[in-house]
């Protein structure tokens, strides 16, 4: 699960490589994303295949995470469409930069890590819940004889 975490951050932060390289030269307008989503695509492939055996527990939960890590490549195309076309007045490279890196936390969070957090503070609570009495839990076998 470490890795997840490392790969949040990295992603998190990973937008503004491209900037710092490329963008240096471009003082007004708005930043394309097809620079940003090139070097993120390449990226997270090149750490999907350096890190093939630590990214998951099964072959099938590594393609997931291999799949959702390109898949994210692309959340700057979100962030161009919906932040920084619709508004009259570009932003500046910073701002622009800063939207790129928050939607992509947004997105890394909200889809890998989030869900993986709540289902183990239900789970918790549900054990909490059956050891404390407050919930009588009925064994399998008494159930299907009630059936």
């Amino acid at each position: 699960m470490q890795v997840r975490y490392w790969l949040f951050l990295l992603n998190s932060l990973l937008p503004v490589v491209p900037v710092l390289i490329v963008g240096g030269n471009q003082k007004t307008g708005l930043f394309s994303p097809w620079v940003i989503v090139g070097f993120m695509f390449g990226l997270n492939l090149v750490l999907s295949v350096m890190f093939w055996r630590r990214i998951g527990f099964s072959v099938r939960r590594r393609r997931e995470e291999v799949v959702f890590l390109l898949l994210s490549s692309f959340v700057p195309f979100f962030a161009y469409r919906c932040f920084l076309v619709s508004d009259s007045e570009p932003y500046s490279l910073a701002g622009q930069t800063a939207i790129y890196c928050i939607c992509q936390a947004i997105w890394f969070f909200s889809v890998g890590i989030g869900p993986g957090w709540i289902g183990r503070i239900r789970q918790r609570r549900a054990e909490e819940r059956a050891l404390s009495g407050r919930e009588k839990v009925f064994s399998r076998k008494k159930m299907m004889e009630e059936k």
